[in-house]
């Protein structure tokens, strides 16, 4: 089985609950360097290209993926239905897993912000501030999505 996590970035709230899904986040208290030394965590939006991001096999062998979806969640999950029943995936061995309700829309604004000269580090300081607001939701969000039912095909966990 493999588990998408979707955000807009596919770097922020997707990177933190995908962690705490492979146990990387034990959900501790909030910390601005557990969240940065996190992987792919903040990558710019040139190093991701819309491609999903492998972060680890879970303790079961299952993938745990990081997927941006910026704006276009709706359309991004239908096409990657779509992949999966042209390539003779089953649909039950995806589990997209939605981390945008938690946080606000601002962040994928302030990724993109981050591209512009100088700004990185007070998108960054901005982002992080975002995120703190939603950090035990998504630790939440990734342990749920853990213990999952199998027979859930695209199930927003």
């Amino acid at each position: 089985m493999n588990f998408f996590y979707c955000c807009g970035s596919g770097v922020h709230a997707s990177v933190i609950a995908a962690s705490a899904h492979l146990g990387i986040l034990k959900g501790e208290e909030y910390s601005k360097r557990n969240v940065l030394s996190l992987p792919f965590f903040d990558l710019p939006p040139s190093q991701i290209s819309g491609r999903p991001l492998f972060l680890g096999k879970d303790e079961e062998g299952n993938g745990v993926y990081t997927l941006p979806v910026m704006n276009k969640k709706k359309i991004c999950f239908k096409i990657i239905r779509g992949f999966s029943d042209l390539f003779g995936i089953p649909r039950e061995e995806m589990i997209l897993i939605d981390c945008e309700k938690y946080v606000s829309p601002l962040i994928n604004q302030l990724h993109i912000f981050r591209t512009l000269p100088g700004m990185k580090s007070l998108s960054r300081k901005l982002i992080l501030i975002l995120l703190k607001n939603a950090y035990f939701k998504l630790i939440s969000q990734g342990r749920k999505a853990r213990r999952a039912d199998s027979g859930r095909p695209f199930a927003k966990a």
